[in-house]
């Protein structure tokens, strides 16, 4: 992904990956490895987990 952010210059905005893994993690400039599950919780969820890791 970094090649291609490269090759479209100005216009790459923001990339990202899906992994499995626990958290969110960036690894260049605009780009961030994401993990899949956050995209299946609720945002019930989510927000009950970040209170209790707070």
């Amino acid at each position: 992904m970094p090649i291609w952010a490269d090759l479209v210059g100005e216009r790459f905005h923001q990339g990202f990956v899906l992994h499995t893994g626990d958290s969110a993690v960036p690894f260049g400039k605009n780009l961030h490895a994401l993990p899949i599950e956050q995209f299946w919780r609720s945002s019930n969820e989510q927000r009950q987990e970040k209170r209790c890791t707070a």
